[in-house]
C-alpha cells in the first residue's frame, strides 16, 4: 500500500510539470504572434491598423494613439492627404428652451430650470484623442453670462468612451438643469472638441424667474385708504418680470372700492324679536317660510358728496327665501324705501322689526382685504306685519257650502279670530257652520282662527229643496206680477197688498233701488243682475231680488241690504291696474240679510293692509227682514208634536 502511494504521487508530480510547460508554450506561441502581427502592421499598415511610429502608415494616414484604447496607437487619416491632420471645430447648437423672454414663476428666492438645445450631428475633425462637449452659461449679465464673477455659471457637458458594440465616443446630453435666482438671466451654448476646438456660442436668450406674491409685502403694499368721491383706492407693486402680475401702470394698481349688504325681508306677524342670523350668510335663520320672497325694494345712496348719488351695483330683490344680497361701492350710505312692498305687508308706518339699522352704513375698505368686496354689512334685516289679503266673517248668521268653504283668517286680528261672530243684539244670537265638503285649510293657517267661540261646525250635505228662480218664478205665478224692462224708475204701487213682485225677461246691468218706509219688493229677474249702488233697507220695508243667473256687487258698492238669491252671488274686487290680480285697494263690503248662491258665492275683495284687522267682507243676519218677507217667499210647513191623550 506504500508502494503504490508513492507511486501515486510521482505520478501527480510528473502531471504538473507537464501543464506548466504546455502553458509557457501557448504564452510563447501567442507573444510571438502578437509581435509578428506588429511587424506585419509596420510592413503593410492600412487606416485603423496597429503602428509602431511615423513612417509605417500609408500615404493620407499618420499614426496616433487611439482615442478609445489609450494603450495602443493606430494609422488615423490626414485632412489633406499625405500632409498632417487639421482640426475642424463642430458646428454651432441652436436653442429650444426655455425659450427665449420666458418667465417662470417661483415660490421661492431660485428655481431650478431646465434649459435645453438641439443635438449637434457636426462635430468637425478631432485628429487625435479627445471628447464631444457642450459648454453651457447663464447668469444675469447680458455681455458675460459665464463670468462667475458677475454671478454667471458655466457648466461643461461631455460624452463618454463607449466600446460596445464598437469602441466610439458618445455624444454628450443636449440638456442641463441650472439653479437661476429670481429676476432676468442670460444664457448661451457651444459645443466643443479637444484642443478648444470649439463653435462659437449661440445668440444670447433669455429668461426671467418671477417670485412675485400678492400677499408679500415685498412685492405689493397695503390697501391705501378707499377715496369718498371716486370710491377708488390703490397700492404699488413691483415684479421680477414685467407687469403681467401686477396689472399695474408705473408700479400703481387701481381697483373699485366695493361692499355688500345682506339681510332678509321676513313676516313678522305675531313676532316681537329678530329671529337670530348666520353670519357666514347675513341672513337670518329659522324663518320657517316667513321670508318675503321674490319682492323689490328701493335701495338709494344718501351721500352728498359730489358726483353721488351712486346707484346700486346689483337689483334690490330678495330671493324665493326672503334673503337679498346688493353689491354697492364702498364708503358710502344707504337708505331703504319699501312702499313698493304695499299690498303686501303694513308698510305704511315702517317696518315691525328692524334687526341692526335702519339705514346701511357701508364703511371703508380694511387696507389687508385683498378679495371685493371687502365691506360686509351683515343682517340688514326688516320684519312686516304682513297682509293677509281678502277673508270674510258673518255675525250671528248661519253659513252653509256645499262644496266646502274658504276664508284666510289673519293672525293679527287684535279682538276675536273667529269665522261667524256673534249677534250684537242682546238676544246674542251664534251661527251655525255646515259644509258638504271639508277643504283643507278652510281658515287659513293660523292656529288661533276658529268657527265661533261655540265651535258650532258640522259636516253635512243639504238634501232639502232649492229654493233658486225656478222655484220662485213657477211659484210667483199664483201672484199678481209687475213687467219691468230692467231700465225705467221704480214706482212702488202695491195696490194694497202690502208688497210688490217687478219681473224682468232679460239681465238687469244698473240695479240700485232701496226701498223706503214700509215698501215690500220682489225682483224676479230672468238673468244676471248688476247691483251698481249702495241698497239699504229701512226697519219695516222689505226687499227681495231674485236672479236667474249671477248676482253681482261693483267694487265700488260699499253695503247692500236684502234677501239675494242666484244661480252665484259675486263681489269682485277693483283690477284696474294693468297687472294681473286685485289692486288691493278695495273698500269693506257689507252685507245685511241673507245670501244665496245655489251654484257657488265668490268673495274676491282685498283691502289691502286694513285686512290684517277687519274682513274684507262682513254678512250681518237681519232677523227684521225675516219678519217682514211678503207672503209669496212663505211656504207652510209642518210641525210634528206627539199627542199623549
Amino acid at each position: 500500500m506504500q508502494n503504490t502511494s508513492a507511486k501515486r504521487q510521482h505520478h501527480s508530480k510528473s502531471h504538473i510539470l507537464f501543464c506548466l510547460r504546455v502553458l509557457l508554450l501557448i504564452l510563447y506561441i501567442t507573444t510571438f504572434s502578437f509581435v509578428t502581427n506588429i511587424a506585419t502592421n509596420e510592413v503593410n499598415a492600412a487606416e485603423g491598423d496597429l503602428c509602431a511610429g511615423a513612417g509605417v502608415c500609408p500615404d493620407g494616414t499618420h499614426c496616433e494613439q487611439d482615442p478609445y484604447w489609450p494603450y495602443d496607437v493606430i494609422c488615423v487619416a490626414n485632412e489633406v492627404p499625405g500632409g498632417n491632420c487639421t482640426i475642424q471645430p463642430p458646428a454651432k447648437p441652436i436653442l429650444s428652451s426655455p425659450t427665449d423672454g420666458s418667465e417662470i414663476h417661483t415660490a421661492t428666492s431660485s428655481a431650478a430650470v431646465s434649459f435645453d438645445w438641439q443635438d449637434v450631428t457636426d462635430w468637425g475633425r478631432m485628429c487625435k484623442v479627445g471628447v464631444k462637449g457642450y459648454s453651457f452659461c447663464v447668469g444675469p449679465s447680458l455681455g458675460s453670462p459665464c463670468t462667475t464673477s458677475q454671478g454667471g455659471q458655466q457648466v461643461n457637458i461631455v460624452g463618454t468612451i463607449a466600446f460596445f458594440p464598437t469602441p466610439h465616443l458618445t455624444d454628450p446630453a443636449s440638456v442641463t438643469t441650472a439653479i437661476v435666482s429670481k429676476g432676468v438671466s442670460y444664457w448661451k451654448v457651444r459645443s466643443f472638441t479637444q484642443n478648444n476646438a470649439a463653435s462659437p456660442y449661440t445668440s444670447t436668450w433669455n429668461v426671467c424667474v418671477e417670485g412675485f406674491s400678492a400677499s408679500d409685502p415685498n412685492y405689493m403694499t397695503p390697501w391705501s385708504a378707499c377715496d369718498p368721491v371716486t370710491h377708488k383706492r390703490t397700492r404699488t407693486c413691483r415684479e421680477d418680470c414685467g407687469i403681467n402680475d401686477c396689472g399695474a401702470v408705473g408700479g400703481t394698481v387701481t381697483e373699485d372700492c366695493l361692499g355688500q349688504v345682506r339681510g332678509t325681508i321676513f313676516d313678522a306677524s305675531g313676532i316681537d324679536v329678530c329671529p337670530a342670523f348666520d353670519p357666514a350668510t347675513g341672513y337670518l335663520t329659522g324663518l320657517g317660510g316667513r321670508g318675503a320672497a321674490n319682492k323689490t325694494f328701493g335701495f338709494t345712496d344718501q351721500s352728498s358728496v359730489s358726483p353721488h348719488p351712486w346707484a346700486p351695483l346689483s337689483p334690490s330683490i330678495t330671493d324665493a327665501s326672503g334673503n337679498y344680497s346688493i353689491n354697492v361701492y364702498a364708503p358710502s350710505t344707504y337708505l331703504y324705501d319699501f312702499s313698493s312692498l304695499e299690498g303686501y305687508y303694513s308698510v305704511s308706518s315702517g317696518p315691525k322689526l328692524t334687526c341692526t339699522s335702519s339705514t346701511a352704513a357701508i364703511p371703508d375698505n380694511s387696507p389687508t382685504c385683498t378679495t371685493q368686496p371687502c365691506s360686509v354689512v351683515n343682517n340688514m334685516s326688516f320684519g312686516f306685519d304682513k297682509v293677509f289679503g281678502g277673508w270674510w266673517q258673518t255675525q250671528g248668521a248661519p253659513v252653509h257650502a256645499e262644496g266646502g268653504i274658504t276664508s284666510r283668517i289673519p293672525s293679527s286680528l287684535p279682538t276675536e279670530q273667529s269665522l261667524i261672530l256673534p249677534e250684537t243684539t242682546p238676544i246674542n244670537r251664534w251661527g251655525f257652520l255646515s259644509y258638504g265638503l271639508a277643504l283643507p285649510q278652510m281658515l287659513g293657517n293660523n292656529t288661533s282662527a276658529q268657527v265661533s267661540t261655540m265651535l258650532w261646525e258640522k259636516l253635512s250635505s243639504y238634501q232639502g229643496l232649492i229654493y233658486d228662480w225656478n222655484y220662485y218664478s213657477n211659484r210667483f205665478n199664483l201672484f199678481t206680477r209687475t213687467e219691468w224692462n230692467g231700465t225705467d224708475p221704480i214706482v212702488y204701487d202695491d195696490q194694497g197688498r202690502g208688497y210688490q213682485i217687478f219681473r224682468s225677461n232679460s239681465s238687469v246691468s244698473n240695479f240700485n233701488f232701496s226701498p223706503t218706509g214700509t215698501q215690500k219688493v220682489i225682483f224676479e229677474i230672468n238673468g244676471d243682475v248688476t247691483i251698481s249702488g249702495n241698497i239699504s233697507v229701512p226697519s219695516g220695508a222689505f226687499l227681495g231680488v231674485i236672479a236667474h243667473g249671477t248676482i253681482s256687487f261693483v267694487p265700488s258698492v260699499t253695503s247692500a241690504s236684502g234677501w239675494y238669491v242666484g244661480d252665484r252671488i259675486a263681489v269682485p274686487c277693483q283690477d284696474t291696474d294693468g297687472t294681473p290680480g286685485c289692486d288691493k285697494t278695495d273698500s269693506q263690503f257689507i252685507g245685511n240679510g241673507s245670501f244665496v248662491g245655489w251654484l257657488g258665492i265668490d268673495l274676491s275683495r282685498d283691502t289691502g293692509a286694513s285686512s290684517n284687522t277687519a274682513p274684507s267682507e262682513l254678512f250681518a243676519y237681519r232677523r227684521d227682514l225675516y219678519t217682514n218677507a211678503p207672503n209669496p217667499l212663505k211656504t207652510y210647513t209642518k210641525y210634528y208634536k206627539p199627542f199623549i191623550p
